[in-house]
């Protein structure tokens, strides 16, 4: 994650992701009039994980996308 916040994602485990696809928002609990940091997939895939918490901090791990080739 690059920061602290509250995560709300906008995909379901076993989504099919696009490259550029919005995957996550994150909101800052300390200061609630910002506006929110949007996630976007660096690359297509599976998203086969996510942070299970509903609050982040900086580094977690926000999500994997496995990539399936048949």
């Amino acid at each position: 994650s690059p920061a602290d916040g509250m995560i709300e994602y906008r995909h379901g485990l076993g989504a099919d992701v696009a490259k550029g696809d919005l995957i996550a928002r994150i909101w800052n609990t300390q200061h609630t009039g910002h506006p929110a940091i949007d996630i976007h997939a660096k690359t297509h895939g599976v998203l086969v994980t996510r942070h299970a918490k509903g609050l982040i901090q900086h580094g977690d791990c926000l999500a994997v996308l496995a990539q399936i080739d048949l």
